[in-house]
């Protein structure tokens, strides 16, 4: 049985969504003020 993650399937789906939702948690992490 194989098991895949959403995040993985969306990886291998959308790879530009992907690196742009990566870019938006790097923004989160860091303080917007």
């Amino acid at each position: 049985m194989i098991t895949t993650t959403l995040k993985e399937a969306f990886t291998a789906k959308y790879p530009k969504y992907m690196q742009i939702l990566s870019m938006f948690k790097k923004a989160n992490g860091c303080p917007a003020t």
